[in-house]
Formats: C-alpha cells, sequence, structure tokens
C-alpha cells in the first residue's frame, strides 16, 4: 500500500524524498485537494507482476447492476434484508442507509409504481408515472407547516391510481401541512375536506366561485354544477354503441410487436372508421403500445422504411398519413400567441391589409 501510495505521488507531481514542509504550495494544494486533471496509474504489484484488480463489491450474492435491474418492491425488500447479513460492527451503518431508503420507496410504492426498476431511462415513462414521480420527490422529506400546491395531479392516472395519490394527501395533512389541489376528478374530490367550485363557463362570462364548502354541502347545493357527480345522481350521457358483429366492417388496423420496457409481446386489432380507446392503469404499457409501437411502425410503413426493432408487423390499408396530437408544447417559443399557431391554410381566402 505504502509503494502504491508513493508511486501515485510521484506521477502527480509530488516529491517523496524531501519532508511535507519542504513541499511548494503546488505540491501541498496537489496532496490536500487532488490534481487539477485526472491521472490513470497502472499499478503492478511486486509478487505477481500483474495489474492490480478491485475486487467487485457484492451484498447478498448481487452486485450493485443486478441491484438496479430489480424492481422498486423488490430492491425494499432486498433492503430490509442486507443488515442481517452483515458483520455485527456494519449492521447500524446498514441500518442507517436502509432508513434513508425506505420513505422514498415507501411513497413510490403508495403511487402504485412498485414495478419500476432503477434501471428504467426517465425518458421512457408514461406521462402518469413522471407525475407521480415528481409528487414523491417534491414530498419525500417529511416537513410541517408547508402548503402544497398542486395542479392537475390525476391528469393521466387510472381510478385505481387515485388511491395512491390520495394516501399521500393524507400523510401530508396528517403530518401538519395544508393541500391544495386544482383537479376536475370526482373520485379525488370526495377526498377533499373544502371544495371551492369556479365556473359557470370560460373565459370573459368565468371567474366566479359559485359554490363552496363541505363535500355533503356541494353536493346539495343547487348551484353546483359537480355536486350530482359527487353525490352519484348525475346521468352519464352515453352514444349508442355499434354492435360486435359490425365493429369492424369499415375495415381493422393490426399489429403485432416482440416484448419493449415492461409490455410484453402484443396481437392488437384496432377497428377503422371507430373511435377506440385504450385504458389501463398508468403504466400498464398505453403510451408504449401507441407512442413507440403503432405510430413508428405506421409511419414506417406509410414511408416504405424498415419496421423499428421490436415490431413483427403491422397492416393499416387506406392509411395515408399519421397525426399525433399530443402535450408537446405548440411552440418553443414562450412569446407565441394563439394567433401564430393557427394553420393559415385553413384560413379563408381574405386580403389582410398589412401594417405600415
Amino acid at each position: 500500500m505504502w509503494s502504491l501510495m508513493t508511486d501515485a505521488c510521484r506521477t502527480m507531481g509530488v516529491r517523496t524524498d524531501v519532508p511535507f514542509r519542504e513541499l511548494t504550495d503546488k505540491e501541498r494544494d496537489i496532496v490536500f485537494h487532488g490534481p487539477a486533471e485526472k491521472k490513470h496509474i497502472l499499478y503492478k504489484s511486486k509478487k505477481t507482476c500483474s495489474p492490480r484488480r478491485r475486487v467487485p463489491q457484492r451484498l447478498r450474492g448481487i452486485g450493485l447492476d443486478d441491484a438496479c435491474k430489480m424492481t422498486l418492491s423488490e430492491l425494499a425488500d432486498w433492503v430490509d434484508s442486507v443488515p442481517a447479513s452483515l458483520p455485527e460492527e456494519m449492521c447500524p451503518m446498514a441500518e442507517n442507509i436502509g432508513e434513508s431508503f425506505r420513505p422514498a420507496a415507501r411513497r413510490l410504492m403508495e403511487l402504485e409504481l412498485g414495478y419500476l426498476t432503477l434501471d428504467r431511462a426517465s425518458s421512457t415513462l408514461s406521462t402518469g408515472e413522471r407525475q407521480r414521480m415528481q409528487l414523491a420527490r417534491a414530498v419525500r422529506n417529511r416537513t410541517t407547516g408547508v402548503l402544497y400546491v398542486l395542479d392537475d395531479p390525476s391528469i393521466g392516472l387510472h381510478p385505481s391510481n387515485i388511491t395512491g395519490l390520495t394516501a399521500v394527501m393524507r400523510d401530508l395533512k396528517a403530518d401538519g401541512n395544508s393541500v391544495v389541489l386544482v383537479d376536475h376528478d370526482t373520485q379525488i374530490l370526495s377526498e377533499a375536506d373544502w371544495i371551492i367550485e369556479m365556473d359557470p363557463v370560460a373565459g370573459a362570462e368565468g371567474g366566479y366561485v359559485i359554490a363552496e364548502g363541505t363535500v355533503k354541502e356541494i353536493s346539495e347545493n343547487k348551484k353546483s354544477m359537480i355536486g350530482e357527480f359527487l353525490s352519484g345522481k348525475a346521468n352519464a350521457e352515453t352514444q349508442n354503441c355499434i354492435s360486435a358483429d359490425h365493429m369492424f366492417d369499415i375495415g381493422e388496423i393490426r399489429l403485432s410487436t416482440s416484448a419493449i420496457h415492461t409490455v410484453k409481446p402484443l396481437e392488437v386489432v384496432i377497428p377503422k372508421g371507430r373511435l377506440a380507446a385504450v385504458t389501463g392503469v398508468s403504466g400498464s404499457g398505453k403510451t408504449t403500445m401507441i407512442l413507440e409501437s403503432l405510430i413508428p411502425a405506421l409511419q414506417s410503413a406509410i414511408d416504405g422504411r424498415k419496421l423499428p426493432e421490436h415490431i413483427k408487423g403491422v397492416e393499416a390499408e387506406g392509411i395515408a398519413h399519421v397525426k399525433l396530437i399530443d402535450v408537446t408544447p405548440i411552440r418553443i417559443n414562450v412569446r407565441s400567441t394563439g394567433a401564430i399557431s393557427l394553420d393559415v391554410q385553413s384560413l379563408p381566402d381574405v386580403n389582410i391589409p398589412c401594417p405600415r
């Protein structure tokens, strides 16, 4: 070890044949803070004359790369079991590390994200997954006396995911915090202690508080537009559905894929000329199936290009164009206005005088 240290010092330009007090200011700075640029040192043992290799560290039979491939739920169980596998003198340190991990993991699992792995790229997360990750990050520390304002946290969430979201809200309140939600989902509104309803319409004729109170008071308020939905008295309007026998009369779109991310191999049939809905809990694969599979496959087929690697086949006779309408900002420039975003080709042929 001493030989390795002296070799390292010499490589970085620090003399080892003089007392420390005789070192220059530059040499002392290297000793205290390291060199200004990285140095790669190949150390050969005098006994074996071969490069010294670091033995990979493993806990309970796995390394860090294996741990990152676990789902969050699996990892939480593994972390809990690590202290018992270590020497007694290392247990307190392992327990402290585990304690810092558990609250963040618990929040994420409460938000139904226990299936995610640590090596999952953030760019592959769905909209709902990203929202809940951001929420968990915002509330991971135990705070008190804080006002949390959440704008439409239920957007993109399946009804079963709302349960985890409301559980986090209750925890925040129990810790002595206040929570304000801007939301439209009656499932999450029914958990509110106090509701402020603004209406009656959008734009210049809106902006009024038409009702406020508890869930019970809003449900009984005749002026409220959501009261009947909270009470369950409202009748949902549905259109007459096409029978299953005639669903594919106009044609069909077929998609066949291999596994990608957490989504298993798929065989999908979509009716043409109909309104098809894709639903399921957040993270179940909706975005992957549509945005990463169906659209790229159709676009490749239309352009005559090679299909993406995970696409086995796509059939869509008569489909000449694919138009994606998502939540991407209309313009990158923050100064853009609604008028700038108008498609001039769709405007009538009129004479517009130019300003002088």
